[in-house]
């Protein structure tokens, strides 16, 4: 299996250059790192929508409702 790593490093690309599938993907990578950072600084983390906690009728169940959340990962 392949591990993500953090890319703080913008890919600096030259004319002619003949690009390959790593140069690609480490463009992806970053873009994605940059786009997480977005969503969980700028943005912020927790509950997005819903996701409300309530007590079922007998009281031994907890019931939450669909919702979205944010984690720091983004």
């Amino acid at each position: 299996m392949n591990t993500v790593t953090a890319n703080n490093t913008y890919p600096i690309f030259e004319a002619d250059q003949v690009l390959t599938a790593d140069h690609l993907n480490e463009m992806f990578n970053y873009l994605e790192e940059q786009e997480r950072w977005t969503r969980a600084k700028l943005i912020g983390s927790g509950i997005v929508c819903g996701l409300e906690v309530s007590l079922a009728n007998s009281n031994n169940t907890v019931v939450i409702t669909k919702g979205a959340g944010l984690t720091s990962k983004g």
